[in-house]
């Protein structure tokens, strides 16, 4: 990883920014996030980096850091990174480098830029149409600042199912050892789960494995509620990384997910099949349920 020409500067913050090497669709569900989420918590204490704030989306991801040295920001991304794509591509049943080989970062030491670059983190999920606040949208992971369970109903522990006490059981187990998760451990324990045990799972389990220091993040406000009235008024701007913006909304993501689920395809079927194979199902998701076209593509990682 090449580092010789980025601008570091220890007292700031580091905007992290990585995408997929085509460009295209890398998180596709839950699993993948969870995946992710439980290796960067487990890489960021091993590297002793302090995260301010985490964004993943479908194609890529957006991270605030501080870090010491310019060697420890790339050891902490380098090895998130690598431990990320071997377990992803061992299950989605594909070969070869999953992200950019170079990541985008930008070092902010003046209170103002630091404050642009924590909003356009948050609020990457609001400008793709995901929803209107950063505290509605899960993966942003505003929402767990005062609640271990802000998308599902609070565990009852005198009231709890054997699947979802077996399967909270083996995450904090794992989360306690400081091990990540693993994608067979995931796919059996969601297989066991009714859709209300799973939201209440997935909470548990990013309250469990939560490393973002929200304290750290409202330090540069007068408080959490101003924080995020903050990000209502400014959704923020980092012209030094260089992102490609997709014009359309992540809700066209989410629909071809949804056609996904109801025809039963895993998403290793996207990394297996033909490239004409793909090329008719792109067709089809454009001209006969109204996708974009961009998206289709970069979901099917046509290119």
């Amino acid at each position: 990883m090449k580092t010789s020409s980025r601008k570091f500067f220890p007292r700031g913050i580091q905007h992290i920014y990585q995408r997929a090497k085509d460009k295209g669709v890398i998180f596709y569900d839950d699993i993948d996030r969870l995946i992710y989420f439980s290796i960067d918590s487990v890489m960021s204490k091993r590297h002793k980096v302090q995260v301010l704030g985490l964004s993943i989306m479908f194609t890529h991801l957006h991270k605030n850091i501080i870090a010491n040295t310019k060697r420890q920001m790339s050891s902490y991304v380098q090895d998130t990174t690598s431990v990320f794509a071997r377990a992803y591509n061992y299950y989605h049943n594909r070969k070869g480098n999953l992200f950019q080989a170079r990541f985008g970062s930008a070092s902010r030491t003046d209170e103002k830029k630091i404050r642009t670059a924590i909003a356009y983190q948050y609020n990457n999920h609001v400008e793709k149409g995901l929803c209107k606040h950063p505290e509605e949208e899960r993966w942003c992971f505003l929402a767990y600042y005062d609640s271990d369970h802000p998308f599902s109903k609070p565990i009852d522990p005198d009231n709890i199912s054997k699947n979802l006490r077996r399967a909270i059981r083996l995450i904090d187990r794992r989360a306690e050892k400081g091990q990540y998760l693993k994608y067979s451990l995931l796919e059996d324990i969601f297989s066991t789960l009714t859709p209300e045990e799973k939201e209440q799972f997935i909470d548990h389990t990013i309250s469990k494995y939560m490393f973002i220091d929200f304290d750290k993040a409202t330090s540069y406000y007068n408080s959490f509620d101003a924080m995020k009235a903050s990000f209502d008024d400014n959704t923020g701007s980092e012209r030094t990384i260089r992102e490609d913006y997709d014009a359309f909304s992540d809700l066209d993501y989410v629909r071809i997910n949804a056609i996904f689920k109801q025809k039963g395809w895993p998403h290793s079927r996207i990394f297996t099949s033909p490239v004409d194979q793909r090329r008719g199902l792109a067709q089809a998701l454009v001209f006969r349920r109204g996708i974009n076209q961009a998206a289709a593509v970069k979901y099917l990682h046509i290119f």
